[in-house]
């Protein structure tokens, strides 16, 4: 392994490893996001079926479980996120990370900027999806984490729902009801992600390539760009009067 230079940049050296570096961090970005569309890809249409597998666990830990079980706890949440983000269960995320269930149950929690709290899932049901509107109700008291007030709610109770294996099961109920987060948490994760792609679109705007490609950039993307920033300034001008008051 060659010897780290250790010598000061130069100025145009500086620039061109920072232009680097952000060019690098879009392509991990975008490898990370291409990566959860395409698992999530895999589950929905039934790759595991498609190869002769017995299951959707089965064939995950085949393929890929000797890439994903050494992932450090960091990147296990990150791509907790990101699969949630496309719709699929813990209970499908799960062998796809090499962890139980409870493991993306907590993991999520802590993405989400919530304390972890310990769930309790009876291994022998199986639930992929999802289950279908419930129709029965009952009353349920709840906290407004906001306001503090106490809410009654007509709450649905859970019909029996039908597995990946044809039997009917009653769903299993947690050790302790996750209450949502505050608002302001959900709307930081989004806002934290939207960052992140921001910053890597700049990056693109400070590169080489950008002046070439102005012209198909503002016929195709002006008016997206500029949906954006309408919509963005609609919600900076609702809460300003209340920021000013800080």
């Amino acid at each position: 392994m060659p010897e780290l230079d250790t010598t000061m940049m130069t100025t145009p050296e500086a620039t061109r490893v920072t232009e680097l570096i952000r060019a690098s961090l879009d392509r991990v970005s975008e490898a990370w996001a291409t990566l959860a569309r395409r698992v999530s890809e895999a589950y929905q249409r039934r790759a595991d079926q498609a190869l002769g597998y017995n299951s959707w666990q089965e064939y995950v830990q085949t393929e890929f479980g000797q890439q994903t079980s050494s992932l450090s706890t960091e990147v296990r949440r990150e791509l907790v996120t990101l699969l949630s983000a496309e719709g699929m269960s813990t209970r499908a995320i799960a062998p796809v990370l090499s962890v139980d269930q409870a493991t993306v149950s907590r993991d999520s929690q802590v993405m989400h900027g919530a304390s972890p709290t310990t769930v309790v899932f009876d291994e022998a049901v199986v639930f992929d999806e999802v289950p279908p509107a419930p129709t029965d109700t009952a009353s349920v008291e709840r906290v407004d984490l906001e306001t503090g007030e106490v809410i009654t709610d007509a709450t649905p109770t859970t019909p029996p729902v039908t597995g990946l294996d044809g039997k009917t099961y009653t769903p299993p109920k947690p050790s302790r009801k996750l209450a949502r987060p505050p608002l302001y948490l959900t709307v930081e994760d989004h806002l934290r992600k939207a960052q992140h792609h921001i910053d890597a679109i700049y990056s693109l705007h400070q590169g080489d390539r950008w002046p070439s490609s102005r012209r198909s950039l503002a016929d195709r993307l002006y008016y997206s760009f500029k949906q954006i920033a309408a919509t963005l300034e609609k919600i900076t001008a609702d809460l300003e009067p209340l920021a000013a008051k800080e």
